[in-house]
């Protein structure tokens, strides 16, 4: 909205400036065989100085460019700031999901290690450490767990929807895996787009 009353501002700023038409009437009371009134009328003829006009052109011109670039340097952050929330949200996801398959083999290991006590060829302590293994990676997986409505809300939060119409919506993640190899660009053209194109 900034940068379109910008625009506008730029618009007005190179039309001419119109003449301007005045009217005044005075009355006097002390007038003998004339009209007690006295109309007058002024046509007013604004001249500008030389490259006066010009000058405000650049200037509205220049103003109207910054807001531009203010306008998309916030977009840029409130992406930005979007990108965040959706990587934090996809590593708790991909986070929840490791530790789910690191504990279904931590439990296939504390039965195969229960077996081997049962037969005698390990002691009471190995298979101890197992399960208390297990148990630690319960317990983070409980706290990763528990993060997930957090973090959802704060995504929500980010796209600007309702925490409640969001748990229903279904994201698209698998792109998020995928990592552009830095070498198919050449490093003058990323230097130059990160220096005049940012935005």
């Amino acid at each position: 909205a900034q940068w379109q009353a910008v625009q506008a501002a730029q618009t007005t700023a190179a039309q001419k400036l119109n003449p301007s038409l005045n009217t005044s009437a005075e009355h006097h009371s002390k007038a003998t065989g004339v009209s007690p009134w006295t109309l007058a009328v002024a046509l007013d003829f604004t001249f500008e100085a030389r490259g006066k006009r010009e000058a405000r052109m650049d200037q509205a011109a220049g103003l109207s460019e910054a807001a531009r670039l203010d306008a998309g340097q916030i977009a840029w952050q409130v992406r930005s700031h979007l990108r965040q929330r959706l990587l934090d949200y996809y590593a708790a996801l991909r986070r929840v999901e490791l530790l789910q398959n690191e504990i279904a083999a931590r439990a296939e290991i504390v039965g195969l290690l229960e077996t081997r006590l049962d037969a005698g060829l390990i002691s009471g302590v190995e298979v101890s450490n197992a399960r208390l293994q297990l148990q630690k990676t319960q317990a983070i997986l409980d706290a990763e767990t528990s993060r997930i409505p957090e973090l959802q809300a704060t995504l929500a939060a980010a796209v600007g929807l309702p925490a409640l119409a969001f748990a229903t919506a279904t994201l698209q993640l698998s792109r998020l895996d995928r990592i552009v190899a830095a070498e198919r660009l050449p490093a003058a053209e990323i230097q130059r787009a990160a220096l005049l194109h940012r935005l």
